[in-house]
């Protein structure tokens, strides 16, 4: 059983600036880890254009997701809360940003929306 923020997703449907194919720049915040893993798996599910940095993300491929989101190769990104918090990396790139649950700090918003 998932939560009541997954069952959403998964019976009503996702909000349509996850399911459009044109549309791109979209950086999907997960607070938890939990939620980070069932947001991969749907995204997957739904055969998206996603790259993902999460905090066991090896470095190699935090590079490469943040280069493929900003060149518009990957149309989604999703990252986690405890990434942000122990690297900081400045994403590149959005448009629009997804909070799929409200983030543990305050700081969260003024940090990733100015970049």
């Amino acid at each position: 059983m998932g939560d009541d923020n997954t069952t959403n997703v998964t019976h009503e449907g996702p909000p349509s600036i996850l399911c459009t194919k044109e549309e791109g720049g979209v950086l999907l915040f997960a607070s938890s880890y939990f939620e980070y893993i069932r947001l991969s798996g749907f995204l997957k599910s739904q055969d998206s254009s996603f790259c993902r940095i999460g905090e066991v993300t090896s470095q190699q491929d935090i590079s490469r997701a943040r280069l493929w989101f900003l060149e518009g190769q990957k149309k989604i990104l999703l990252y986690s809360e405890r990434s942000h918090l122990f690297h900081g990396y400045k994403i590149r790139g959005g448009h629009h940003l997804v909070v799929y649950s409200l983030p543990g700090r305050k700081d969260f918003y003024p940090e990733v929306c100015i970049n």
